[in-house]
């Protein structure tokens, strides 16, 4: 009886040690990056804006969307329909810009720049927001 009771204790010890060092580990290690990225309403303050237009055989519709918080969006689409950056104000944030023509290079632009391109629109894949 003893000799059991001596058991459960030492299993409760090494249970309480082994829980003490996960705990720490799980505050100790860095957090990372969190990506949230946001649709927001065009006339927030400080939201990237990207606008454009899409093209799908003849027919042609323009866009705007506006974007909060760290992260990425594609706007590659599934049915050869293609996705033409007219205008990106970047607002408070940073902002890649990624062709869809993988030989075309990145397009890297810091907060508050307005780059236009409304007679040569960039097919756009997907955007990063830093």
């Amino acid at each position: 009886m003893e000799d059991m009771l001596r058991g459960v204790k030492k299993l409760a010890k090494f249970s309480a040690i082994l829980t003490t060092g996960v705990v720490g580990a799980i505050f100790l290690l860095p957090a990372g990056n969190a990506y949230a990225i946001d649709r927001v309403d065009c006339g927030r303050a400080g939201a990237v804006h990207i606008s454009g237009h899409t093209v799908f055989g003849l027919i042609t519709h323009s866009f705007e969307d506006c974007w909060v918080n760290h992260g990425t969006h594609s706007y590659a689409q599934p049915n050869d329909q293609d996705v033409y950056l007219e205008k990106v104000s970047t607002g408070d944030f940073s902002v890649s810009l990624h062709d869809c023509n993988s030989d075309q290079p990145t397009l890297n632009f810091g907060p508050s720049t307005v780059y236009t391109r409304p007679n040569n629109p960039m097919c756009l894949d997907h955007i990063d927001i830093n």
